[in-house]
């Protein structure tokens, strides 16, 4: 599995499924606060939950071996908070949350963390401006890549 990752609790779906949540965050921002206590609460009702942590060192190994844990989970769990979007792997996660959405029904619940979800939706203030970073090294088709999984995220199926 990953270094660096955090699991608790027990099996409580069908073998098929690694996890029964997979968090996606960005950790300065709810690490210590929401995503941590979310973490724990799950973890008290024996939930089995994966959760990384910030000195994960990133690459295409450890992109494939998270996503491998995104497709053995059974929900997804993403906090969106105002730096979310800063964060490139943050973005990675989300569109192959949302391919795994669209392909294997994997159960995906938004949390609107200190963000105003029309912030989210029109890709303004802090949030908008944060993806706008990541065009020099994904371009404008990474960014409407981006873009089409927030607004899958936000919209009902």
């Amino acid at each position: 599995m990953v270094n660096g990752e955090t699991n608790t609790g027990s099996k409580i779906l069908d073998n098929e499924q690694l996890y029964d949540v997979f968090l996606n965050f960005r950790g300065e921002d709810t690490r210590k606060s929401f995503t941590g206590n979310l973490f724990h609460a799950l973890h008290n009702k024996r939930i089995k939950t994966f959760m990384y942590n910030d000195n994960l060192k990133t690459g295409n190994q450890i992109l494939a071996s998270i996503f491998k844990v995104l497709k053995q989970s059974r929900i997804s769990i993403v906090v969106l908070s105002k730096n979310y979007p800063s964060y490139a792997l943050c973005l990675d996660e989300l569109v192959k949350i949302i391919e795994c959405r669209e392909r294997n029904n994997l159960l995906v619940l938004p949390i609107f963390y200190d963000v105003d979800p029309s912030d989210v939706r029109h890709q303004r203030g802090s949030f908008g401006h944060n993806i706008s970073h990541h065009e020099h090294k994904h371009g404008i088709d990474g960014i409407k890549r981006f873009y089409r999984s927030f607004m899958m995220l936000i919209l009902p199926m």
